[in-house]
């Protein structure tokens, strides 16, 4: 007896590709679906600091190679928004922060990569946080107070996310988590506290934000935004649901490669991070210059 919903002829071992790129196999009586690799170019992975530091951490966490590429990727564009932006050649500027999807399954990982490529910018702003509080202190007149430096956002409201932009005043805003609470709470099931997406659609661009609140302060000038989330199958599926038409889907770089869990050896790899925590910490030191 056969199965009419199993294309015929096909004979075990079989390969078939969709029309999405994936590679169906036909084997014992069911078809089995593995997700392509992310095709990174040879001369990003050997001839830039991401991407040696790229192979480094995907060869110690034992995880697809372009998921980690991309998680460095989105980590690196924060310390780099603090300084830098990307000029055409009309002279309009735009941020270089990244917004970017990873994912991997529980128990692969995502914490000690995304802190790979977090920790030196949040040291580098926690520093900077500690000058800016000495400065203030010794401001006995209370007239040339500066305000603090934003470290990351691991999880939080629109509305506290928004108050917390007014109380920098600089409109960097960096979001960042390898759990799936901050998208819950960025982009609430439909019934729940309403959500207000313009921080990320205007922040991708550097777009002007002006918010009108009767009950707290708003955040009111252009801002920049990064995310960077590594976390459990669902995240990509919460942001296309949040999208609704808005564009806000077409500002993501997704990646959910297949797991390696079942397959790790669990040998030690060295991890050189050297060049690219310098690179963080540099671009942190421009923003306080």
């Amino acid at each position: 007896m056969t199965n009419a919903l199993i294309p015929d002829p096909v004979s075990p071992g079989e390969l078939m590709v969709t029309d999405e790129g994936h590679v169906e196999k036909f084997l014992n009586g069911i078809f089995t679906c593995e997700v392509p690799s992310v095709a990174v170019p040879d001369y990003l992975r050997r001839n830039t600091v991401i991407g040696r530091f790229a192979h480094d951490v995907a060869a110690q966490a034992e995880m697809p190679f372009g998921t980690v590429f991309v998680t460095l990727l989105g980590a690196a564009s924060v310390p780099a928004a603090c300084g830098f932006t990307t000029q055409f050649e009309s002279g309009y500027q735009l941020p270089v922060g990244l917004f970017t999807v990873c994912e991997q399954p529980p128990a692969s990982g995502k914490t000690r990569v995304l802190n790979y490529g977090l920790h030196a910018y949040q040291a580098a702003i926690r520093a900077l946080n500690k000058q800016i509080d000495t400065h203030n202190r010794l401001d006995e007149n209370k007239q040339n107070q500066k305000r603090r430096a934003i470290d990351v956002i691991t999880d939080g409201t629109t509305a506290a996310i928004d108050a917390t932009l007014a109380a920098s005043g600089s409109g960097r805003l960096p979001l960042a988590s390898s759990e799936q609470g901050l998208f819950r709470s960025l982009f609430p099931a439909e019934g729940n506290f309403h959500s207000n997406n313009d921080l990320l659609l205007s922040g991708w661009d550097g777009g002007w934000v002006s918010g009108a609140r009767s009950t707290r302060n708003a955040f009111t000038g252009r801002v920049s935004t990064q995310v960077v989330m590594f976390a459990q199958n669902g995240s990509i599926r919460r942001v296309l649901q949040a999208s609704n038409g808005s564009g806000l889907t077409e500002r993501f770089l997704f990646v959910a490669e297949r797991s390696n869990l079942g397959r790790r050896k669990f040998e030690y790899h060295a991890v050189d991070s050297i060049m690219f925590d310098k690179a963080a910490a540099r671009c942190v030191d421009r923003m306080a210059a």
